[in-house]
């Protein structure tokens, strides 16, 4: 959607975060990213579509940490 890879929604992130967990000792949960670029229309739109967002990344981390999904001493 948007023409850009990655997941949309929290249910999305969080399976990809317990699929990583869940792997080898090769590899580990560091974080969580987020990149919208743009977002449309006004500035005081554009700060709704960022709030939003933000939202939702910050669910993805709390949630990773309830679950214990990261790996590592610190979180990125």
């Amino acid at each position: 959607m948007g023409g850009r890879t990655g997941v949309r929604t929290v249910d999305e992130a969080l399976l990809v975060a317990r699929e990583v967990a869940g792997m080898s000792d090769s590899l580990r949960l560091a974080g969580i990213e987020a990149f919208e670029g743009i977002f449309p229309g006004s500035p005081a739109e554009a700060e709704v579509g960022v709030e939003a967002l933000m939202k939702q990344v910050s669910e993805v981390a709390r949630r990773c940490d309830a679950e214990q999904l990261f790996g590592g001493e610190s979180v990125v």
